[in-house]
């Protein structure tokens, strides 16, 4: 799946990023401010949850066929009034990796915590998010379509 392939993130404007180190970029835009002129707490929420989902993908490409991922929770710290362009990072050990494909084939199905930063262009962070991901095998219905 690529960036382009999720209505939401094409909708708000999210961009892959070039930056190295950074996965996804909210770009500088009047659009996305709040009532006091700073980068409203939903923009940068979107970022951050659209960032964990693309830390899932490259962490299992392996196995994207066979499973499902949605978001569980999410813990939200917003730690400085963000404001121009917005840029999204993190990252899964392979040990993490490693415990959730266990968890599928003893189980079928996995929980994995990890955490997105959001920064602005001087590398301060601007918020930090927790996100709890239920990971599933995929099974199929007496149709042949996949369920979970």
């Amino acid at each position: 799946m690529q960036l382009e392939d999720i209505p939401f993130s094409h909708f708000i404007g999210l961009k892959e990023s070039g930056k190295e180190g950074v996965l996804l970029e909210l770009p500088e835009s009047r659009k996305y401010h709040n009532h006091i002129g700073t980068v409203h707490a939903s923009a940068q929420f979107a970022l951050a949850e659209t960032a964990s989902g693309f830390i899932m993908k490259d962490a299992f490409s392996d196995i994207a066929e066979d499973v499902i991922a949605v978001v569980r929770k999410a813990e939200v710290k917003y730690s400085k009034p963000a404001q121009g362009a917005l840029f999204a990072s993190g990252a899964l050990s392979q040990v993490e990796i490693e415990e959730v494909k266990e968890g599928l084939k003893e189980r079928g199905l996995a929980k994995l915590r990890f955490t997105v930063l959001v920064k602005n262009n001087k590398q301060q962070i601007t918020m930090k998010a927790k996100f709890e991901w239920s990971v599933l095998l995929k099974k199929e219905n007496e149709n042949g379509r996949d369920v979970f």
